[in-house]
Order: structure tokens, then sequence, then C-alpha cells
């Protein structure tokens, strides 16, 4: 069976290449979809805006012991998977953003499934959860407003309820809370929330038929990480507040 080539592109290299490489701009086209998976590993990793190519890599998939990326597949591949990124960039990126004079539209084709198998793999990758630091990121990222505004959106998920496959009132209480879909992606992909199903058993034959019941009900909860993570928080604003409270009473005393 024959494969065309947008079948295994990634919808953001087709959003942003293909009409590039339809029109005969193969080094433009190849030189976006390296950005993109740039763009892509800077907004998986919480890495500040200043960081592009190698130093972004080493970063984001670590540099030592320091990793704020994990690839899927083993832990003994995540050197691999920064030789990976860093090879791609130093040969296809750099070349493309300074010549790209030679790339053809066959090179360019195979830049973008390249950069197609590189977005798709930062994707299945996960954040670990360091702590404050990692909230802080999150906040300097413009994601949550201030560390307790992060509290705040952990205790509206926990406990959060959805009937069955029935997402849309969840999602109104979520808008009308004042909370988007990127904050709960968030929590999510750093493991702070999970979602558990709980089974409906009628108290009675009655209630069995007639009573109406959802067949089970999904709820949040905080995972360990989840807790921990709401436990610094709070911890740190006790803090603070005694701090605040001690200043004051030095300041009062002179």
């Amino acid at each position: 069976m024959a494969v065309e080539l947008r079948d295994i592109l990634h919808q953001r290299v087709i959003d942003r290449c293909w009409t590039l490489f339809q029109d005969g701009h193969y080094p433009d086209a190849a030189h976006r979809a390296m950005e993109e998976v740039q763009k892509a590993l800077r907004d998986a990793a919480l890495a500040p805006d200043g960081l592009y190519g190698r130093r972004l890599i080493n970063w984001a998939l670590g540099q030592g012991k320091r990793v704020r990326l994990v690839v899927p597949l083993g832990e003994e591949l995540q050197e691999h998977a920064r030789t990976l990124f860093q090879g791609a960039f130093a040969y296809y990126r750099n070349y493309a953003a300074h010549e790209g004079d030679a790339i053809t539209e066959h090179i360019c084709a195979r830049v973008m499934v390249l950069a197609s198998e590189l977005l798709d793999l930062v994707a299945a990758s996960s954040r670990p959860f360091e702590g404050l630091e990692t909230i802080d990121q999150l906040v300097d990222k413009g994601l949550f407003e201030s560390r307790e505004g992060f509290a705040q959106f952990l205790r509206f998920m926990s406990g959060q309820q959805i009937l069955e496959d029935t997402v849309d009132g969840f999602f109104e209480g979520l808008y009308m809370a004042g909370w988007n879909d990127p904050q709960m992606e968030i929590v999510h992909d750093l493991g702070l929330i999970v979602w558990g199903t709980q089974d409906i058993i009628p108290s009675s034959p009655e209630e069995a038929l007639y009573g109406d019941l959802p067949a089970y009900i999904s709820h949040a909860e905080l995972t360990p990480a989840g807790v921990r993570a709401l436990e610094l928080v709070e911890r740190s604003a006790s803090r603070c507040a005694r701090d605040e409270t001690g200043q004051r009473a030095e300041a009062d005393d002179t």
C-alpha cells in the first residue's frame, strides 16, 4: 500500500510547512519544521525563552543527572535521545537556518518526516515533578498567576467528577471557575492528578430498573506528587507569612 507523505507528517509540520513545501520553498519548509521541534521541546520542558539549540536540548533532555523531560522506552535511552536531537539540530536545523541552498524536494521531505518523529517523541515524553522550582516555572510561563493560584487549581481539580463519558458539565465548570485546558493538561503531564473510575451498583432491583443511574463515575484525585506539591506551596506560604510577621515585629521594636 502506497503511503502519502502528508499522511505521516505531524500536524504541526503540516500546518507550518506543507504550503511552503508545495510551493517549492524547500529550505524554508525544512527550517520551519525543525523550528517547530524546538518550540515543542521548549514548551514541553518549560524551558526559558532564551534557550536555543544545544543549550535547550541539554536543558530539556538532561546532561548528567539533570533531566526535565523523560523520554519513553526506558531510562537507558535518555542519553541516546539527547544525541538524536543534537544531531538533527546540528545537521539539519543549523544548515537550513544559515545556508540551505542544497536542500532539494527529497531532502526537505526527509527533514519534515524526521521533524515529525521528533515531535512525536516530545509529545510522548513526560515531565518529572521537582517541587517549588517546577511550580515557579509554571508561573513564569504564565500558566498560573502565582503559586497560590496553582494550589487553588489543584484543590479545584481534586474531587471533580464525570458521569460516564459526559464531560460537558465538567468542562463548563472548569471554564466558569476561571481555569482552562492547558492548566488541566499540565497537572496531568506532571503526574499531579489522576482519574479513577468507580462502578455504580444499584442498592435494590427497583433502583436498577427505574433509578436511571450512570454505569460508572470518574473522579479526579491528587497523586502522592500532587499532595506533595500542595503541601510545598502551603508550607512556603506559611513560612513567608511568619517571616513578614517577624520583620514587622522587628520594625516595631526599633
